[in-house]
């Protein structure tokens, strides 16, 4: 996930698929505003400590077999490899 990513994509939906219309500097802001670089940087950080905690005991084993937890955490185990 990246923010500059989100708000470049963000300005060129606003423009109407434009890209000299796309202003991403106005996108930057409004992502800014609605809190989602704050939202990112905290996922990120959560990803970061449920890999490192599953390096020394599955987490995801806490969960029921196929629950969506065990689910999101095995597919962030494999993207780990």
């Amino acid at each position: 996930m990246d923010v500059e990513e989100m708000a470049t994509s963000l300005a060129r939906r606003m423009a109407g698929g434009d890209p000299r219309a796309a202003d991403v500097a106005a996108a930057r802001a409004a992502l800014a505003e609605l809190g989602v670089a704050g939202l990112v940087a905290r996922l990120e950080l959560a990803e970061r400590i449920l890999r490192t905690g599953s390096a020394f005991h599955l987490i995801s084993r806490f969960f029921v077999d196929g629950s969506e937890e065990q689910r999101y955490l095995l597919e962030l185990e494999a993207e780990g490899r």
